[in-house]
């Protein structure tokens, strides 16, 4: 059975309270939890105002890719299969944002796209963009595995209960 990964999610407004509210102590303080200038891997953020959740995957290219080799792709979970439905969207930049492909960006003077949105959240959330809205409601949970099958746990019920709803079905 592989090994889990529980460390306990923060909460925008826990990491908001380890320093000021400048959007470089924001960053600093999500170092110690998910860092988007070094991370690779899946985080989930849910807002609890909502119960909404999205889930985000950060993977490493092959230097032998034939799509940016070596370079952060970000990705949204978009299916069922928290493995592999992730709809690619832009690169993690090692300062800390997300480069949104031109393709997914908005057209002149146009509202940002949804992808740009997602992107801008991330780097408030988890990089060291200054934040442009109300944090506070934000819960960030890294990625974490099943206890009893080791599959990856995307939803925050099952990453804070530490088991899918498969394996918890049968137990």
């Amino acid at each position: 059975m592989p090994a889990t990964d529980e460390a306990a999610p923060l909460t925008v407004a826990e990491l908001i309270a380890l320093g000021s509210h400048t959007g470089d102590d924001l960053a600093a303080a999500h170092s110690s939890a998910v860092n988007l200038a070094t991370h690779c891997g899946t985080v989930t953020i849910q807002n609890a105002l909502t119960g909404e959740h999205r889930t985000f995957r950060i993977k490493l290219q092959s230097a032998r890719a034939k799509f940016a080799p070596g370079r952060r792709v970000v990705g949204l979970l978009t299916g069922p299969d928290n493995a592999r439905d992730f709809t690619q969207f832009g690169f993690a930049t090692d300062s800390g944002a997300v480069a949104v492909w031109r393709k997914l960006r908005a057209e002149g003077g146009a509202a940002p796209s949804k992808w740009e949105g997602f992107a801008r959240m991330l780097a408030e959330l988890l990089g060291s963009a200054a934040p442009t809205f109300d944090h506070s409601p934000y819960t960030v949970h890294a990625a974490t595995r099943c206890r009893k099958c080791g599959r990856g746990l995307s939803h925050p019920v099952s990453i804070a209960a530490g088991i899918g709803p498969k394996c918890a079905g049968r137990e």
